[in-house]
């Protein structure tokens, strides 16, 4: 019996998606239901899901979070989800590839023995027919199905011990493949385009101007310091990709999850900073920049003499922009800033 599960959803988007990275897809496709208002966590605070979470999610080794799967079920989580499916499509997809995933989607409809002909029918028959129109329903019923369907062979775990882990750090040191010099690309490459967009948001509201473009950081001298800002966040992020690509592939990543390992120590380490209040989000992205290169990091590949410095750890923040796990412009500090605003306003 074939049921379709989030993780199918997942992998129909990957075949035709800009990135390979298992965690963006996932993590945008959840997003559509994460980021509603009133969808938390079992303990009532909004979802942040993990990185080796999102990838067990995608290879279909971890099933739908409870709170995820009965707002899959709601009428006001659909509403929200058919509107926004579209953004999701684009910042996955290329538009010439709209229909291939449209493809996926409808075969993995037609594969499904649960679906009777007549739900295949109003699926495939929503609307226009189109990706935009049976994307929505696609996904939210499979959300609702078990995605847990690739359960992991559990190891055995030995007793850690502080011998065992200056070997395992021997060892990792010993095999550790030369990172791989990513050269910066001239033109921002679709893969940057979330967190390159959250740094010239930033730089915006430092210039206290809506928009700024890069060909304005390039044309416009007022904005100099800010073109040499952004040419420095690339090469953080790169050094930061060059690692990962190292690790690609390998028996290191696969088995141990050691980049892994390393973004979700970053995230731990400079949460706390990343939401407490600043005056803009230039202002959070500066001193966030500035709080990693002072933490101490544990995790294995932080060891490893002379591979993550601090330029390595600004391109890990930036990593955790693109993948959407923070931002610089947090929401509620703006409505809590305009509230505040609009009181003094009403005082004077």
């Amino acid at each position: 019996m074939f049921v379709i599960t989030f993780s199918d959803v997942c992998k129909a988007f990957d075949a035709h998606a800009k990135t390979d990275s298992m965690s963006v897809i996932s993590r945008r496709l959840l997003k559509l239901i994460t980021d509603q208002e009133g969808v938390v966590n079992e303990k009532g605070e909004k979802y942040r899901i993990q990185n080796k979470e999102l990838i067990e999610l995608f290879k279909g080794e971890l099933d739908i979070f409870p709170n995820i799967r009965n707002a899959a079920k709601e009428d006001k989580i659909k509403a929200r989800v058919d509107f926004d499916f579209e953004d999701a499509c684009y910042d996955l997809v290329e538009e010439d590839n709209f229909d291939d995933v449209q493809a996926e989607l409808v075969a993995l409809v037609n594969a499904d023995t649960s679906l009777s002909a007549s739900d295949k029918t109003t699926i495939l028959n929503t609307r226009s027919g189109d990706l935009f129109s049976i994307g929505p329903s696609i996904l939210l019923y499979s959300l609702q199905n078990n995605n847990n369907t690739k359960t992991k062979a559990k190891k055995a775990k030995k007793p850690a011990t502080i011998e065992g882990t200056l070997d395992a750090l021997k060892e990792l040191i010993d095999k550790f493949p030369k990172p791989i010099a990513i050269d910066v690309p001239e033109e921002i490459s679709v893969t940057e385009m979330v967190y390159v967009s959250a740094i010239l948001e930033a730089f915006a509201e430092d210039a206290g101007v809506s928009v700024i473009s890069q060909g304005e950081l390039i044309s416009k001298a007022e904005y100099s310091k800010y073109k040499d800002k952004l040419d420095r966040y690339r090469m953080d992020y790169y050094k930061a990709e060059s690692i990962k690509e190292s690790l690609k592939d390998t028996k290191l990543e696969s088995e141990n999850g050691l980049f892994e390992k390393l973004e979700d120590e970053t995230y731990d380490s400079i949460i706390d900073k990343v939401e407490d209040d600043y005056s803009n989000s230039y202002e959070r992205m500066k001193n966030v920049l500035q709080h990693v290169t002072t933490v101490e990091l544990s995790s294995l590949l932080a060891r490893v003499p002379d591979l993550v410095g601090g330029a390595q750890r600004k391109g890990l923040c930036h990593i955790l922009v693109n993948e959407e796990r923070i931002k610089w412009k947090l929401w509620w500090v703006f409505i809590t800033q305009s509230a505040r605003l609009n009181l003094e306003f009403f005082y004077c």
